[in-house]
């Protein structure tokens, strides 16, 4: 995947097309570091994409929590225990 600084990306529409054209993505960068996330797409597409775009990112925050509750001892909650806790958390108190 290309990368392309923002200053590229201002200064050279031209090339920042040709690179969609042939790559369909690029990652823009500002100093050095990755800022956005370029995707080439049409009106037969966009729909698709976005709604992808938006699933994939779901996907992310769904595995950071799964994460953060194997790390803090949860992954292997029973289905009793799960809905104890999700009683508590409605009641407004941790269960345990």
């Amino acid at each position: 995947m290309e990368y392309v600084s923002v200053r590229d990306f201002r200064g050279s529409s031209a090339g920042v097309w040709q690179t969609l054209e042939r790559d369909g993505r690029m990652v823009v960068t500002a100093n050095g570091r990755p800022r956005a996330v370029v995707i080439a797409a049409d009106s037969s597409n966009l729909d698709e994409k976005l709604r992808l775009i938006s699933q994939a990112e779901l996907m992310q925050v769904m595995e950071r929590q799964w994460a953060g509750a194997r790390d803090a001892g949860l992954g292997d909650l029973s289905m009793d225990e799960i809905d104890t806790e999700v009683a508590a958390v409605r009641a407004g108190h941790r269960a345990g």
